[in-house]
């Protein structure tokens, strides 16, 4: 059973945090990221805050954003240890960019608050 759900991931409800002045790794503060999704998505700006966001988005805001983080801390340290030609010829067959990548990911030193 173990095997079969390595690397699954479930949720059950989604939840954006509820301090809305956070800055999230973009740069911006939760409230700055549902105000630009109301703008750009035409929901009107008196919808409150929790309720901009579909069922499961802001998930996949943070998913993006974190695999983002990742990918670009490991293109610096490919390149500067005169690898990145590994991740330019990237295919999920291979173990050693995905090991790092599951390494990142893992890391302690890899702390990720996003919108949820």
């Amino acid at each position: 059973m173990a095997a079969a759900v390595n690397g699954h991931f479930t949720v059950d409800f989604a939840q954006l945090r509820s301090d809305y002045g956070q800055v999230v790794p973009t740069g911006k503060t939760v409230e700055e990221v549902a105000r630009e999704f109301q703008r750009k998505l035409n929901i009107p700006t008196s919808t409150p805050i929790h309720k901009t966001f579909q069922k499961y988005s802001a998930y996949g805001y943070d998913v993006t954003v974190a695999l983002g983080l990742v990918f670009d801390e490991l293109a610096k340290q490919l390149d500067s240890s005169g690898q990145i030609d590994k991740l330019h010829n990237f295919t999920y067959n291979n173990s050693t960019i995905v090991d790092l990548i599951d390494e990142m990911l893992n890391d302690q030193l890899f702390e990720f608050e996003g919108l949820t």
